[in-house]
């Protein structure tokens, strides 16, 4: 990777880093790759425990069941602005627009990312 190349990777992540709306992004095999504190803060989870793990095994399903990256991960199809019903850990109910995106990155592996937007602020 060159210079040029990790200074916009690090720019990006600094954007990503500092947006209010909940970010995260899952790759191909299901594990997330990225999680900003947006998303820490909206569904309770440290940003270093989402990281790296399984997106089943840290974000709750919620519904509608279908309006998330892993699936759009596992089926290539993206959702816009779809609301759905979690139920953290906490008992807490939250309602959030999901929406996601599919991307590639350069070897061709897909990569998605979804954004989430508590209904409630």
């Amino acid at each position: 990777m060159t210079a040029r190349n990790l200074k916009a990777g690090e720019f990006l992540n600094s954007i990503i880093g500092s947006m209010s709306t909940g970010v995260i992004a899952v790759n191909q095999n299901g594990c997330v790759t990225h999680f900003n504190q947006a998303a820490s803060l909206m569904l309770g989870i440290p940003t270093g425990q989402a990281t790296g793990k399984k997106y089943r095994e840290i974000i709750p399903p919620g519904e509608p069941i279908d309006a998330n990256a892993l699936r759009a991960a596992e089926t290539g199809k993206a959702v816009e602005s779809i609301e759905k019903r979690l139920k953290l850990a906490d008992g807490t109910q939250l309602i959030v627009s999901v929406s996601t995106a599919i991307l590639r990155d350069a070897a061709g592996r897909r990569r998605i990312c979804a954004v989430r937007r508590s209904q409630l602020e």
